[in-house]
């Protein structure tokens, strides 16, 4: 016994010593991202949890607003940005696979019959915006200009629970319309019960969802090639659609 314990401590302190913490920067985003520690976490947190059982790494998801979220990986405090476009920070390291697509929409009150084309159709409305968040390149542009131009038709809103107040917003009548993601939307409004109030008035094109890890950290083209083989076996058996669908079933408004 003497001579086997030494052995099997080294062989549990080597095993202790292979973990390691990920630590995932996290908006809240449900249907992709909900509350990280609760049965159902999201479509991307369950998903990746999975795909991490099978490492050496051990999942961290620190919720933060968005705009620290970038911050915080780029610099390279925390290792990757939880459900990202790539235009969201084109400098991180992003793998070729996706989780999923993201379509943005523009949602209007129900006796509001304004329809998007294209962005022509924006120059009359008052649009309520994300801090940070990147709306695909096309949009991305539109207010880019937009502001510099002076116009006062795009509103930044930041800090938490950002669509519950650009749903404020919207009541009181500061903007006409709100541009999200249509399953995030669709997803909080049925929770919400406020589904019927609410009319789809044209979408973006779809962007692919990502992880995208610390352009500042040497471990991070291999995490990424390792989250990517990961989707591509949950692809491959089904299990990424089957956590998808057990979400989008459940709320879906539009």
């Amino acid at each position: 016994m003497r001579q086997r314990l030494p052995l099997l401590l080294c062989f549990i302190f080597s095993l202790c010593s292979q973990a390691e913490t990920l630590r995932f920067a996290t908006d809240s985003w449900c249907p992709y991202i909900c509350d990280p520690q609760s049965p159902r976490p999201g479509i991307l947190v369950e998903a990746t949890s999975e795909i991490l059982l099978s490492t050496r790494y051990q999942p961290e998801y620190i919720r933060i607003n968005w705009a620290q979220s970038i911050k915080q990986v780029r610099s390279g405090q925390l290792d990757a940005l939880m459900g990202t476009y790539i235009s969201d920070a084109p400098d991180f390291i992003f793998g070729n696979t996706a989780f999923m697509q993201s379509q943005m929409c523009f949602f209007v009150p129900q006796t509001d019959t304004w329809q998007y084309r294209n962005l022509l159709d924006l120059d009359n409305r008052r649009i309520a915006i994300m801090n940070g968040y990147s709306y695909g390149a096309l949009m991305d542009s539109y207010i880019l200009n937009n502001e510099n131009s002076g116009e006062q038709n795009i509103m930044r809103v930041s800090g938490d629970e950002d669509l519950k107040r650009r749903l404020t917003l919207l009541n009181r009548g500061r903007i006409n319309t709100i541009i999200e993601d249509k399953r995030v939307f669709s997803y909080f409004v049925s929770q919400s019960g406020l589904g019927s109030q609410f009319n789809t008035a044209g979408c973006l094109k779809p962007e692919a969802v990502h992880i995208g890890f610390s352009p500042n950290l040497e471990s991070s083209l291999q995490q990424a090639a390792i989250l990517e083989e990961g989707i591509k076996q949950l692809e491959k058996s089904g299990r990424l659609e089957q956590i998808i669908q057990s979400y989008l079933t459940v709320h879906q408004a539009f």
